[in-house]
């Protein structure tokens, strides 16, 4: 089986698309894939009451030395090839009438960043934005960490921080742009939260969650807690019985698909 990376997925004529964006340190195959090598993306074109979307992955630039290679500059890349076919000439996921971004942690903001800056291009879109462990205002443990983030140089993960200006801007812009088209067109979000902390991450012990909703804007009404479930595991449903997974059916069937 080819290895998932950017591009189209599962490609299709229908006129719904789901397009996933990993978050910071990722990529298209590691971001969603539980241990026992369910692949969410593959589930979601399994389960029938999805009706077999098309499927589109993301992938952007993050990595330890990533300098200054900031969130802009992913959702900038990101928005390109959603404009763009692909070297088979397979058409735009633009072209889709229908989309739903399914995006994790930073790629949530990446996603945010783009519909921030391109929300014209979207407006006229069926459009359903699933943040799923998205940190709307920030990251305490990103704070944590900021001298090592500052002394590797990493643009992108010392934005996380909650004092950083770009969170501060990104949140208000996206929620500017946010409740001032979504009354007025078929747009429709979903956040999901982690509700365990990460024991150990990059060999450091914490007890701070990554994705905290207590400190968290919810653009979409109410923060969906999903049990069980920590910054990573929340993104790798490992079966359609995982809260995840059951979440985005609910989301697509009662939300997205009665627009």
């Amino acid at each position: 089986m080819v290895l998932p990376g950017n591009g189209w997925w599962r490609f299709n004529d229908s006129d719904t698309v789901f397009v996933f964006v990993h978050g910071i340190l990722s990529n298209a195959k590691d971001c969603w894939s539980a241990s026992n090598g369910t692949f969410w993306p593959d589930l979601v074109y399994s389960d029938p009451r999805f009706g077999k979307p098309a499927l589109y992955l993301v992938e952007y630039y993050t990595a330890i030395g990533s300098g200054n290679y900031g969130i802009e500059d992913a959702a900038r890349d990101v928005y390109a090839r959603l404009n763009i076919p692909d070297v088979v000439l397979r058409q735009a996921v633009m072209t889709k009438p229908k989309i739903v971004f399914i995006a994790h942690s930073t790629g949530g903001l990446v996603v945010r960043s783009l519909l921030v800056h391109h929300a014209a291009a979207f407006a006229a879109k069926q459009m359903g934005v699933v943040l799923v462990a998205s940190p709307s205002r920030g990251s305490e443990w990103a704070n944590q960490i900021r001298h090592f983030t500052r002394a590797i140089k990493n643009k992108m993960a010392d934005q996380l921080r909650r004092d950083d200006p770009t969170m501060h801007n990104l949140d208000n812009d996206f929620a500017e742009i946010w409740h001032r088209n979504a009354p007025t067109s078929r747009w429709i979000g979903l956040d999901l939260f982690e509700n365990r902390f990460v024991v150990r991450l990059l060999r450091i012990f914490t007890r701070t969650l990554i994705v905290d909703p207590t400190v968290s804007t919810s653009y979409f009404g109410r923060a969906n807690i999903v049990p069980n479930t920590d910054h990573f595991s929340i993104a790798k449903p490992d079966n359609v019985e995982h809260p995840s997974h059951i979440r985005l059916v609910d989301f697509f069937l009662n939300d997205f698909a009665t627009l």
